[in-house]
């Protein structure tokens, strides 16, 4: 999974579980209808479990999927009690133009291939880390959300080395001046 990709995706949690933070205003429409404390850890579990796949530490990516299936494990258990008679499991939506197969769309909406991203290691860890450090605030479980700044902190902690290195490490040659 790409990093912008991960950061896309806790933007759109972020706009789902607040309705003001949608086009960064207060006031603006929000999504149709609300969902419960149990299906947003659910969704962020989901995204916890994804991003401990990218980290550079194993054990760290471990101990942050445990995280995220205890915390899958526990709301899937408090899902099925937040579902009441007024609301179905689904939202209400809009049913738009039918395309009745997906690649006419793509044919008349050609798209270029994105560029490759390129993110050094530690860079990449530290953003994973204030990705975590946003999904904790917006957890309704207050052990998770301790958790998961715990491992945010030791994956800063971790990569700390590693971005002095990166940077420090290597000298850049000077650039050769005027002959004389």
């Amino acid at each position: 999974m790409k990093l912008s990709l991960i950061l896309a995706r806790i933007s759109y949690l972020h706009g789902l579980i607040n309705p003001d933070w949608v086009d960064g205003n207060p006031g603006q429409p929000g999504p149709a209808a609300r969902l419960s404390e149990a299906a947003i850890d659910f969704l962020l579990s989901e995204q916890i479990r994804a991003i401990s796949r990218h980290l550079r530490h194993a054990d760290l990516g471990e101990k942050l999927h445990s995280v995220g299936k205890s915390m899958a494990s526990e709301s899937l258990g408090r899902l099925g009690a937040a579902l009441d008679d007024d609301n179905g499991i689904c939202p209400p939506y809009h049913v738009g133009p039918h395309w009745p197969h997906w690649w006419e769309w793509a044919a008349l909406n050609p798209q270029p291939l994105p560029p490759k991203e390129v993110t050094p290691g530690a860079t990449l860890d530290v953003l994973i880390a204030l990705s975590l450090r946003e999904l904790a605030g917006l957890t309704t479980n207050a052990r998770f959300n301790d958790e998961i700044q715990v491992i945010g902190q030791e994956i800063i902690h971790a990569s700390a080395g590693r971005i002095f290195d990166d940077y420090c490490g290597t000298k850049v040659p000077p650039r050769p001046g005027p002959r004389r």
